[in-house]
C-alpha cells in the first residue's frame, strides 16, 4: 500500500540523536564546529543561515561565519576554503550557492576538502557515493530520503527501487545509496518510456525530477490515500473502500455521532485501513495538507465553499472528486477562479446512472496541478461569507 511518510518525526529523532553525540564529544573537549561561507546577501541566502543557526544551536554545534561581499574577488574565497581546511578545529564547512557570476563553481567546489564538505557538493563527495567509501558527505537532499525509509523501518533489502530523476543532486546519488542496502534499483528521467508502469511494479519510489507533477497517481500501485469530506453516512467513500479495499480511506465529518455510527459499521463490516474522524474540514486540513491522492465530497456545499475545503488536502498531481447533479453547469464556471486559486484545474465531467434507478448524477474531475497557498482553508465562517 501507498504510505506518506512525513519528515517531522525524522528531525525530531535526528535532532535527539545529534544533540547526545555532541554531548560526547564536548566531554572530551572537541566542540563540533560548522563553517557557514556566504558571498553577498541574498534573502534565500540569508533565510538558510537564519535555519542553519537555529538548527545548530538546538543540538550543540558551534557555528563560525565567514561572510564576502557580493563582489568579492575569488582569490579571497579560495583563502577563505584553503584556511577552513587547514584549520582542525571546524569540523564541517556549508558554503551557500549560486554564487555570484564572477566565481567559477567548479574551482571553488574543488578547492573544498571532501571531508569538510558536509552538502555533498565536492566530486570527491560524489566519488565517496559512488565508490561506497568514507570519503566526504553524501548530498543532503538524497541522504535525507535514505534517513526517512531508515526511521520508519522501511525493508530494502531485495527491493524493487525506482528513483526519478538523474541528476547528481539528488537522482543519482538516492540510487546509488539506495543500491547500498541491497534494493534492486531502476533510474528513470524524462524520456523514460512507460514510467507508470516501471513505478507501478516499484516497492519504493523517490521521486527527484525537481518539478512538480512529474509522477501523477497513474504511477503508484492500488492503495491510494482517500480522504472523504463531509461524509454523512458514508457516502461515496464507505462504497468506494468496498469496491476497493486497497484504499487507505478517511471518513471526515464534523458531527460526532455520525462518526460513532461510521466507526460501528466499519468493525462490522470488517474493513481495515479505514479511520473515522471527528473534526471539520478547515481544521483537519490545517494539520493534513496536501496528504491525500484523492479528496470526494457528496454535494455538501457549494462548489466555490467545497474546494476550499478540500483541495488543500490533494497532493499536487491528485484529484478532487466532486459528486453533482447533472445541472450543476453554471455552479462548476463560478467556481472555475477559486479552483485556480487553490491550485486546481478542472479536467474532465462524467454524468452516470445509478444502476436500477433512472437518476443520473454528475462528477466533476478537478486536479490538483500546484500547491494550495497556505492561507487557504480559512475559517469557515470567512468561506461561507466570502467565498473564492
Amino acid at each position: 500500500m501507498a504510505s506518506i511518510l512525513k519528515g517531522a518525526p525524522v528531525v525530531a529523532a535526528m535532532n535527539e540523536r545529534n544533540a547526545a553525540l555532541c554531548e560526547q564529544l564536548k566531554a572530551k573537549s572537541i566542540v563540533p564546529t560548522l563553517a557557514v561561507v556566504r558571498v553577498g546577501a541574498r534573502e534565500d541566502d540569508l533565510s538558510y543561515e537564519r535555519g542553519v543557526m537555529t538548527r545548530c544551536g538546538k543540538v550543540g554545534v558551534e557555528v563560525k561565519q565567514y561572510l564576502l561581499p557580493a563582489d568579492a574577488a575569488q582569490d579571497d574565497l579560495l583563502k577563505v576554503i584553503a584556511e577552513i581546511n587547514a584549520d582542525d578545529a571546524i569540523h564541517g564547512c556549508l558554503l551557500f550557492r549560486p554564487l555570484p557570476k564572477q566565481f567559477d563553481d567548479r574551482t571553488v567546489r574543488a578547492a573544498l576538502a571532501p571531508e569538510k564538505d558536509i552538502d555533498g557538493i565536492t566530486d570527491g563527495s560524489l566519488a565517496g557515493v559512488f565508490t561506497n567509501t568514507d570519503l566526504g558527505y553524501a548530498p543532503c537532499t538524497a541522504q535525507a530520503c535514505l534517513e526517512i525509509l531508515k526511521h520508519y523501518n522501511v525493508p530494502l533489502s531485495g527491493k524493487r527501487a525506482v528513483v526519478v530523476g538523474r541528476s547528481l543532486v539528488v537522482g543519482k546519488p538516492a540510487a546509488m545509496m539506495l543500491d547500498r542496502e541491497n534494493a534492486t534499483v531502476t533510474i528513470c528521467n524524462s524520456r523514460t518510456q512507460d514510467l507508470p508502469q516501471i513505478c507501478q511494479e516499484a516497492d519504493v519510489v523517490v521521486v527527484a525530477m525537481g518539478r512538480m507533477g512529474a509522477v501523477g497517481a497513474d504511477c503508484l500501485r492500488p492503495g491510494q490515500t482517500v480522504v472523504d469530506v463531509g461524509t454523512g453516512a458514508g457516502f461515496p467513500g464507505m462504497p468506494m473502500k468496498i469496491l476497493e479495499p486497497s484504499i487507505q480511506l478517511t471518513l471526515l465529518d464534523s458531527l460526532g455521532k455520525r462518526i460513532t455510527f461510521l466507526q460501528e459499521v466499519c468493525d462490522n463490516l470488517g474493513l481495515t485501513d479505514v479511520q473515522c474522524v471527528h473534526a471539520r474540514a478547515e481544521e483537519f486540513a490545517a494539520e493534513h495538507r496536501q496528504s491525500f491522492d484523492f479528496a470526494v465530497s457528496r454535494a455538501v456545499a457549494n462548489l466555490s465553499v467545497l474546494s476550499e475545503l478540500c483541495l488543500p488536502l490533494v497532493k499536487p498531481g491528485g484529484y478532487f472528486l466532486s459528486m453533482k447533479s447533472v445541472e450543476s453547469g453554471q455552479e462548476l464556471e463560478a467556481a472555475k477562479k477559486a479552483i485556480q486559486i487553490l491550485g486546481g484545474r478542472v479536467e474532465r465531467t462524467a454524468d452516470y446512472q445509478i444502476p436500477g434507478t433512472d437518476v443520473t448524477h454528475r462528477v466533476i474531475f478537478i486536479k490538483k496541478i500546484a500547491e494550495t497557498p497556505k492561507k487557504y482553508p480559512r475559517p469557515f465562517a470567512k468561506i461561507k461569507k466570502n467565498p473564492l
